[in-house]
């Protein structure tokens, strides 16, 4: 299995003219981090996610797999709609994979584009903490695994250095593990008091952020449903402004959340 990237036309109920634009090989037999946000940019382009897929450090090579200009994996990606590679994409490597626009990515599973600032953000899971939230930034190298803000899971490894290369740190990082996923920025007028609020779903333990953010930090955030928590994959905003939650478990639900009486008054 991999991550793989298609086009298609959606014409009534069925997706036809399928391509593949991405193949994140090599193709693996693990279960673990393969990433797969995405999201289109302000300026058109396609962006996504692709994991470093090893769930412990001790399988990490010489050269570790989210730092290889090489290797497809632990990378975020930007391509033309057509899947041509955009003239513009930074250069961070003369034989880096085609299509690579950040580096240093361990399990960036959700992005998601801030419609003020036309910047766009990402949510980033550690391993024993560590969970990030970052901005992207083209060229730019978000640490994994030479830098983290928790620890590993194989408490002997010792990642190369790589003092020549600079590293990004996160705009924030949770203290506990969260296992953040998909977000998104709300916009909608549902819920007037929440107007370009970030909102991140989570995994562990289940859970729902909603962040105040400033033109490239967080300035106070607020974790929703405490006392019915949920493993969350993923938060979106409707067209029409609402705000719906689709659940990570065995018999999954998409739900949508609304105002009480006091919040529409």
């Amino acid at each position: 299995t991999t991550t793989k990237i298609i086009r298609a036309k959606l014409i009534g109920h069925r997706l036809q003219s399928i391509e593949s634009l991405f193949i994140a090989l090599p193709f693996s037999m693990g279960r673990y981090h393969y990433g797969g946000g995405m999201v289109f940019g302000a300026d058109g382009k396609l962006y996504f996610t692709v994991g470093e897929r090893l769930f412990t450090e001790a399988d990490q090579p010489a050269m570790p797999i989210a730092q290889n200009y090489l290797d497809r994996r632990g990378k975020i990606y930007r391509l033309n709609p057509d899947g041509s590679i955009p003239e513009d994409n930074p250069s961070i490597a003369p034989d880096a994979v085609p299509g690579l626009y950040a580096t240093g990515i361990r399990a960036a599973q959700g992005l998601t584009l801030n419609p003020r600032t036309s910047k766009i953000w990402f949510s980033e899971h550690g391993t024993h903490q560590g969970d990030e939230i970052n901005v992207l930034a083209g060229g730019a190298n978000y640490g994994w695994p030479v830098h983290t803000s928790g620890k590993y899971r194989h408490t002997e490894y010792q990642p190369p250095s790589l003092k020549e290369r600079d590293f990004t740190p996160p705009v924030w990082f949770w203290k506990q593990t969260v296992a953040p996923t998909g977000l998104t920025f709300y916009t909608g007028s549902e819920f007037p008091q929440w107007q370009g609020d970030l909102f991140v779903a989570g995994l562990s333990r289940g859970s729902l952020w909603r962040i105040r953010t400033t033109q490239s930090g967080i300035s106070n955030m607020e974790q929703l449903f405490i006392d019915q928590p949920i493993r969350l994959r993923n938060v979106k905003q409707s067209p029409s402004g609402a705000i719906y939650l689709l659940t990570d478990e065995a018999n999954g639900r998409l739900m949508r959340l609304q105002p009480t009486t006091t919040e529409k008054n």
